[in-house]
């Protein structure tokens, strides 16, 4: 978190620990016309790679952290006589683990294109690049990438477009497994076992800590609602593939009461 600090009657922000240490310093060390301008920049050199040491130690705890939530991913969809995943799914069940983690994900698309092998013609290969890219809030980013043939199968043959988006799908649903792990299984298999698979240490703690918030009353109805439709009379008992869903009932009643005391 930025800080107000004050330098030469001037109040500056600078990071907080170690970078609002050398950040206060540097400051110092500018308003003073007699310092080394080549030290100076030393300085701030050692203060950007402090800053992105510590950005990038941030990324690799939450990733940690991130990944001990991400579930296995059900081969839902059929296609080429093989299952795999979908993009939707798996852009679905990721997302609020994301969020919740401080990371974001984007795609950058590059389309390459060839003569054909045969220079008597003007066709053309073509090719599109997906780069995925994860981003945490402090700043540090991990990418990786992926070369994919335009896909002219079936009736994409005559259609370049289409033959184009196919790919595109088929590249960021790659890169975006490779980048966070995600590890699938055939349809039948990943759901049983992402049936059974309980909610995380962590996870629980933030649904009690949210349930301990309510109303008597609500405390009560939560808990009867959980027993009724779930057989669950334990928060921590809670499967991950419900998760999600009792999360943001949780939610949805704090906002709810909380709307009726400010009305």
């Amino acid at each position: 978190m930025s800080e107000l600090t004050t330098v030469n009657n001037n109040q500056v922000a600078v990071q907080g620990d170690a970078g609002q240490v050398m950040a206060s310093k540097i400051l110092e060390l500018a308003a003073d016309p007699n310092f080394d301008v080549d030290k100076l920049e030393r300085l701030i050199g050692l203060q950007t790679k402090e800053t992105e040491r510590q950005a990038s130690l941030s990324f690799s705890t939450a990733f940690a952290a991130m990944q001990s939530e991400i579930p296995t991913i059900a081969k839902a969809k059929s296609g080429n006589g093989s299952n795999y995943a979908t993009l939707e799914d798996v852009v679905e069940i990721t997302r609020p683990i994301l969020n919740k983690h401080g990371f974001s994900l984007s795609f950058d698309t590059n389309t390459v294109l060839e003569k054909a092998d045969d220079k008597s013609t003007n066709d053309y290969k073509g090719y599109v690049e997906i780069v995925a890219i994860l981003l945490h809030r402090e700043g540090h980013k991990e990418k990786t990438s992926l070369l994919v043939p335009f896909d002219y199968s079936g009736s994409k043959k005559n259609n370049p477009a289409q033959a184009m988006g196919s790919s595109v799908s088929y590249g960021k649903r790659y890169t975006l497994c490779a980048l966070l792990n995600i590890a699938t299984r055939d349809d039948n298999d990943a759901s049983a076992a992402w049936q059974h698979k309980k909610i995380t240490a962590a996870q629980a703690r933030g649904l009690t800590a949210k349930q301990a918030k309510l109303s008597d009353a609500d405390k009560d109805s939560f808990s009867k609602w959980l027993l009724s439709d779930f057989s669950i009379d334990d928060v921590a008992d809670i499967p991950q593939s419900a998760y999600n869903y009792i999360d943001g009932q949780l939610t949805a009643k704090l906002n709810a009461a909380k709307e009726l005391e400010t009305a």
